[in-house]
């Protein structure tokens, strides 16, 4: 019985994921111009916890005002912060660097951290929805990548990331100015 209200509710959390992800593209989005500096401090304030428990060092460089969903933008940054606290593993150096620059017509956000990276050939697959980074333990169904993919799409913008193995990874998410 305990095996099947396990396998229960874990077909209900992957239901509910694709389900989340599937609406993604008919939810409404509210653009306005926002403080992208203040999305990321609040996201960083939520994680608190798991980055002092992990001695974890964040490194903020200024980031811009920009026309985005205010909503949407907390999920990226939540998302992404979120993976590099939990695939940060036995690394000496924990580190998550997160900045902008300008770049085109609009801005190039990265956030970077010292984890344990993974092959170039995931890097391309990590966005697939039920991808998991490599054989690391952690928790979640590997839909949030894939999540934060069909959001910057729906900003118009473009992510992507470069990764090695043993070494981190940098996520890079392009998003226009208009």
């Amino acid at each position: 019985m305990t095996f099947i209200k396990s396998a229960v509710k874990k077909m209900d959390n992957l239901i509910t994921s694709v389900l989340n992800i599937s609406r993604i593209g008919r939810k409404e989005l509210f653009f306005e111009y926002v403080n992208s500096a203040e999305i990321v401090q609040s996201v960083i304030t939520t994680f608190n916890h798991q980055i002092e428990e992990n001695n974890i060092e964040i490194e903020l460089s200024p980031l811009p005002i920009i026309m985005a969903d205010v909503v949407s933008l907390e999920q990226i940054f939540s998302n992404l912060i979120n993976n590099s606290i939990k695939f940060m593993g036995g690394q000496k150096e924990r580190k998550i660097i997160i900045k902008s620059e300008p770049h085109k017509d609009g801005h190039l956000f990265t956030v970077e951290d010292t984890g344990v990276g993974m092959s170039e050939a995931f890097t391309k697959k990590i966005f697939d929805l039920f991808s998991r980074a490599g054989t690391v333990n952690v928790d979640g169904e590997g839909m949030g990548m894939a999540y934060v993919q069909k959001i910057v799409g729906r900003h118009n913008g473009k992510i992507w990331c470069e990764s090695e193995l043993g070494k981190g990874t940098t996520f890079f998410i392009y998003l226009p100015t208009n």
